[in-house]
């Protein structure tokens, strides 16, 4: 999961459930989660391609010039609090963690969005 960002037709809605509002017809206006998933893919450490990036980008002092791992993990590490509350994220990750409810995980995660729109 959070592997693929394809918000095309209906598919998603089989991965995803749309809880907010309750309306009805549901809501299904997938904006918000497609720009939050095409980051999650951004920052995949494993997706690394050690091409070119379209120009060099500086995290914390460091530029980086390539797509490499070390680049997605700061990119990750520089914009994580513009997609997500970073308090709740790590008590989620922490409580799921310690008492090993790891398989769980991604089912019992609602990704939500409020307030504003997905900022980069």
């Amino acid at each position: 999961m959070w592997k693929v960002s394809d918000f095309e037709g209906t598919g998603w809605l089989d991965d995803f459930e749309a809880r907010f509002p309750d309306t009805d017809p549901p809501y299904i206006d997938p904006t918000q989660l497609k720009a939050f998933t095409d980051w999650i893919i951004q920052t995949d450490t494993e997706a690394a391609t050690e091409n070119a990036l379209p120009e060099p980008v500086t995290y914390d002092g460091v530029t980086y010039s390539t797509d490499s791992a070390e680049y997605r993990l700061a990119k990750f590490k520089a914009e994580v609090g513009n997609y997500v509350e970073v308090d709740s994220m790590l008590f989620y990750y922490i409580s799921t963690e310690w008492p090993l409810m790891v398989d769980s995980r991604s089912k019992n995660m609602f990704p939500s969005f409020m307030g504003s729109e997905v900022t980069d």
